[in-house]
């Protein structure tokens, strides 16, 4: 687990309840009559495979083998996708007729579900498609719409559900001719379930206010699975289910961090702050977190103070993106472009790299005056820096087996006249323990995602 001790102040001083926001009218007209009031698809194409297809469902009426006759629908008509089972490849689409891009399109959605099956919370994957005026997919975002249990039998044991409103950016496709599709396929096998549409608008630049879902912010820091200290953005939260985009900004920092739950643990003891902002693709929002490490990520014993340093050529535009959530794992391959087959000089300089009592017995690099940043301001990959008494030995990195992963980029002696090492990785990216080859001398660094001085 995680050795150092942090202790959290949040900015806004308490958490904030969330609630759904009223259903604002559209203030403009909705796309190819959506709605699908006139009751037909009206310019839009029905398709699928193996047995998946689209339909107009009428509120009050059974469309299913489920009890529909409770679902409120936004009018008296909507269109629903459906599909007959995972095991046969189904899936069913709906196409709308070619239209001039803008900024974005919203919808409405609501997905079937059956209680007491084992199915997942979203129990079918569902898909927005882009496509060009020929027909080619452009962009395709995958959705989780929101879900209502109903009974099986008509007339039975009626159930309504509330739809989840959705935006998908087309801003990268604006004034170009376009199509939208919406795709089900179910993950359950033998069970079809349906996804109900309706209330596809465009958006231009000037009509942001018909979209009254906005996002909040909520800034946080944890310990994933693994006890790796993380910034936490999972609190965060679109009422109107929107996907978010998160990017944080720690101070001091000459880089942004991208992600949910982005690594920190290059950062060293002290007060730190981090503002973390929220993008559902119309409107952010943001947040702020201040936290204390009294103990430093990377505490070696030594003094940290003395080798601490700035990259001269840092870029405060550059993004960094490490994803420290609990499915991550540092469990990567590095050697991919290395053919080490035959190469006795891709071994490290020792009898039996591979054994144990080896790895083991060599020493740390905190041993020496050597600094392993693993995220450098200026790109966010591993930099390492060795004393002017080492002079310019050429650094190589290898693995547990010991084959050669990377050579080190000397880039000239900076920050006290030391030698300058850059990687193509940032630290984490590198499977742990890592070995590292200063001139003929071996070290190890036991977490390669944390500092060592």
């Amino acid at each position: 687990m995680f050795n150092g001790i942090y202790k959290l102040k949040h900015l806004r001083n308490a958490f904030i309840a969330l609630a759904l926001l009223p259903q604002a009218a559209f203030s403009v007209t909705p796309l190819f009559d959506l709605g699908f009031e006139s009751g037909t698809f009206g310019g839009w194409q029905p398709g699928g495979n193996n047995g998946g297809t689209a339909a107009i469902a009428v509120e009050g009426e059974c469309f299913s083998v489920t009890d529909t006759t409770g679902i409120d629908l936004p009018g008296n008509y909507a269109a629903f996708i459906r599909s007959v089972g995972a095991d046969a490849n189904s899936f069913g689409t709906l196409t709308s007729p070619t239209f001039n891009a803008g900024i974005g399109v919203s919808f409405r959605a609501l997905t079937e579900r059956i209680p007491g099956k084992k199915v997942p919370v979203m129990p079918v994957d569902f898909a927005v498609n882009i496509l060009g005026s020929e027909g080619a997919v452009l962009k395709s975002v995958g959705l989780q719409t929101a879900v209502v249990d109903l009974n099986v039998g008509c007339l039975g044991d009626p159930a309504n559900g509330a739809f989840s409103t959705h935006f998908v950016s087309t801003r990268e496709f604006e004034g170009q001719q376009i199509r939208i599709q919406f795709k089900q396929g179910t993950k359950t096998p033998g069970r079809g379930y349906f996804t109900l549409v309706d209330e596809l608008t465009r958006f231009d630049n000037g009509d942001r206010q018909v979209l009254p879902y906005r996002p909040v912010a909520v800034a946080g820091v944890s310990e994933n699975n693994a006890g790796t200290l993380r910034l936490d953005g999972s609190i965060s939260s679109d009422p109107g289910a929107l996907a978010l985009q998160y990017e944080w900004r720690v101070r001091n920092d000459l880089f942004i961090r991208e992600g949910e739950f982005p690594c920190i643990g290059d950062l060293e003891t002290g007060n730190h702050q981090a503002t973390l902002t929220v993008n559902n693709g119309l409107y952010t929002d943001t947040d702020e977190i201040v936290f204390v490490i009294t103990e430093s990520v990377t505490s070696t014993g030594n003094d940290s103070s003395t080798n601490d340093f700035t990259d001269d050529s840092a870029d405060k535009d550059s993004a960094f993106t490490l994803d420290c959530s609990d499915s991550s794992t540092d469990d990567t391959s590095t050697t991919d472009s290395v053919d080490s087959t035959n190469d006795s000089n891709n071994s490290m300089d020792n009898s039996d790299p591979g054994d144990d009592s080896f790895r083991q017995n060599t020493p740390r690099l905190s041993t020496t005056a050597v600094v392993w940043k693993p995220i450098s301001e200026s790109n966010g990959k591993l930099v390492v820096l060795t004393p002017t008494s080492f002079g310019t030995p050429g650094i190589r990195l290898f693995n547990g087996s010991g084959i050669l992963i990377e050579e080190g980029d000397y880039v000239g002696h900076t920050n006290g006249n030391r030698a300058t090492y850059r990687f193509n990785r940032p630290g984490a990216a590198y499977q742990s323990p890592v070995f590292i080859q200063i001139g003929n001398d071996n070290y190890r660094v036991d977490s390669a995602a944390n500092r060592v001085n």
